[in-house]
């Protein structure tokens, strides 16, 4: 009996010690693997919420009229409009595209204000990027617009207007300006087909160049490298 009981007890150690641990890990897996699984649900959430919502930026052509710490007024065909110089917006004198300070923009300039309107007064704007020049931004010449990239090549876009229409070829220079949203730098190997951008371009007689392209939305998952 003696013996009997030996190799009973010997039994249950054993599987204390081997059994035991193997179930208690595969519940800390399984465990693991949920926690993995709702962190990244809180990512992508989270991510998609942050994401600039395309349809609130627009675009005013004026005269600056007055200016007043960080606000400008400017007079276009419609009347007079408050742009405010949110934090990060890009500043840019033309031609030359050269980045400028608030104290740089002057009186009776002419300006390209593009940013996000006022969700309740569409007169003002908290601009995301500001050109500025002393003559006069021709419409017919200079550019603005969202679009969703299609296609990139080594120098130039294929994008698609914002709510859909043709497709155009946007052309790419050492002049290029390529910014994010809070106007750091970026290279063309940043920009994925599916991005969303909002850019100015000049038309010139066969290609339409850009001056500056800011991306405000990403792609759903990335996309190839720039081919031909």
């Amino acid at each position: 009996m003696p013996k009997i009981h030996t190799l009973i007890l010997t039994a249950i150690t054993l599987s204390l010690l081997f059994v035991s641990p193997i179930k208690t890990l595969a519940v800390d897996d399984t465990t693991v693997t949920e926690n993995l699984k709702k962190r990244l649900q809180e990512t992508v959430a989270t991510t998609k919420t942050q994401e600039p919502s395309l349809s609130a930026y627009k675009s005013f052509v004026g005269v600056i009229r007055d200016v007043i710490k960080d606000t400008l007024i400017i007079e276009d065909k419609d009347g007079e409009k408050s742009i405010r110089i949110a934090s990060g917006s890009a500043l840019l004198r033309s031609p030359g595209n050269t980045t400028i300070k608030t104290e740089d923009i002057r009186l009776e300039d002419y300006c390209i204000a593009i940013g996000k309107l006022d969700s309740t007064d569409p007169s003002e704007m908290d601009s995301a990027r500001l050109i500025v020049s002393t003559t006069p931004l021709s419409s017919s010449s200079k550019l603005t617009g969202l679009a969703t990239i299609t296609k990139i090549g080594k120098t130039t876009l294929d994008i698609t207007p914002l709510g859909g229409g043709e497709i155009k070829i946007l052309t790419l220079d050492s002049d290029t300006a390529l910014k994010s949203p809070l106007g750091d730098a970026l290279v063309l190997k940043d920009i994925n087909i599916g991005d969303s951008v909002l850019y100015t371009a000049i038309q010139e007689e066969k290609s339409i160049v850009v001056t500056n392209l800011m991306r405000v939305g990403f792609a759903t998952e990335p996309s190839p490298s720039p081919s031909n």
